[in-house]
């Protein structure tokens, strides 16, 4: 059944085995199951762990292909893989793609292209990020803001570390965790 199938596919996603994963699907295509946005989602993911941000962008055509309508996670993975390689303007173009294809996104979707900017060294253009989400009103998550608390760590600022943690706790938006606290230190 397509959980079984799922089961196996998520299995070599994880382990980043993106031929595993064809593999996988081609059995299921074969037992005439149609793989859900899920199963492709972790074909993306398989292809963005193995290092293959150009196999991740032919699948995301594919399903657009087979009528499959990727969704903000989707891209999500792709930006993520693109903060990973320190190409923040890349993850930027992904980012893009969302709202061009009428979706959402998402402070996961934020908080990955300001670490794209992060670990590229591009501080400026991080900070800008993180107040370019505040301003389009996504409500930043504890793991947005230990993100951004790592990326002024990074940078060496600890001023705007700080503000960043006092804004925590003012605007009662979340409650700081240990990568908020160690990135703090």
């Amino acid at each position: 059944d397509v959980m079984a199938f799922s089961s196996v596919i998520n299995s070599f996603a994880a382990a980043g085995k993106a031929e595993g994963v064809r593999k996988w699907l081609n059995e299921m295509d074969r037992a005439g199951m149609q793989p859900t946005i899920v199963i492709h989602n972790n074909v993306l993911r398989a292809y963005t762990r193995s290092r293959s941000l150009a196999g991740a962008a032919d699948w995301l055509v594919q399903m657009k292909a087979l009528g499959v309508q990727p969704n903000v996670y989707s891209y999500d993975i792709l930006i993520q893989a693109c903060a990973e390689a320190k190409q923040p303007d890349a993850a930027l173009e992904w980012f893009e793609i969302i709202t061009k294809e009428g979706l959402t996104p998402g402070s996961d979707s934020y908080s990955e292209v300001f670490k794209a900017f992060s670990k590229a060294g591009d501080h400026k253009r991080a900070i800008a990020w993180f107040n370019g989400m505040l301003d389009a009103g996504t409500e930043p998550t504890v793991d947005t803001f230990a993100t951004v608390l790592e990326g002024h760590a990074r940078a060496g600022d600890p001023a705007a570390a700080s503000w960043c943690f006092k804004q925590m706790s003012k605007n009662n938006m979340t409650h700081p965790n240990k990568r908020c606290y160690s990135a703090m230190l």
